[in-house]
C-alpha cells in the first residue's frame, strides 16, 4: 500500500509538472522555451534567422562563435543564390548536399562547414590565422551575394 501511494504521488507530480521541466547537459544551457530555435542550434539544424553580415561577424571577439556564424551566413548565401528552399530541419551538411556540385565556392564552403562543426560540436578552438583563412576563402561568395 505504501509503495503504491508513493508511486501514485510520483506519477501525479510528473503528470502535473513534467511537461514544463527540461534538462540540458550542454554548455549553453538556457531556457529553450523562451529562446525559439535553441533546440535547432544545439541539434545541428541550420538557423532560419537572418544571417549576420560579414562586418558584424568580423567584429566578434569569440572566434569560435564567429566561425560558426560565418558558416551559417555563407551557407545561407549559397542556398539563396542557387534557389534551394532551405528546410528548418536540415543540418549544414544536408544543405551542402542540396547545392549543385558545380557551385563555384563549394570546396571553400565545405571546408568552412566542417571546421565550424569541429568548433561547435567538438569544442575545438580556432586560431586567428585559421579564421582569417576561412574568411578570405569565403569572402567572394558573400560579396557576390551582396551584389546580386
Amino acid at each position: 500500500m505504501v509503495s503504491a501511494a508513493v508511486l501514485l504521488a510520483i506519477a501525479y507530480v510528473f503528470a502535473r509538472f513534467g511537461g514544463s521541466i527540461s534538462v540540458s547537459l550542454g554548455r549553453d544551457a538556457g531556457n529553450t522555451a523562451r529562446a525559439r530555435g535553441g533546440a535547432a542550434r544545439s541539434s545541428g539544424a541550420l538557423s532560419t534567422a537572418a544571417p549576420s553580415s560579414l562586418a558584424s561577424i568580423l567584429r566578434l571577439q569569440d572566434r569560435r562563435e564567429a566561425l560558426v556564424q560565418l558558416a551559417q551566413s555563407a551557407l545561407a548565401a549559397a542556398v539563396s543564390a542557387n534557389g534551394v528552399l532551405l528546410q528548418r530541419s536540415w543540418t549544414a551538411r544536408e544543405a551542402l548536399r542540396h547545392l549543385p556540385a558545380e557551385q563555384s565556392h563549394m570546396s571553400a564552403l565545405r571546408s568552412l562547414v566542417h571546421a565550424s562543426e569541429r568548433v561547435h560540436f567538438g569544442g575545438r578552438d580556432v586560431s586567428e590565422e585559421e579564421f582569417q583563412s576561412h574568411v578570405d576563402n569565403i569572402r567572394p561568395l558573400l560579396q557576390s551575394e551582396v551584389r546580386a
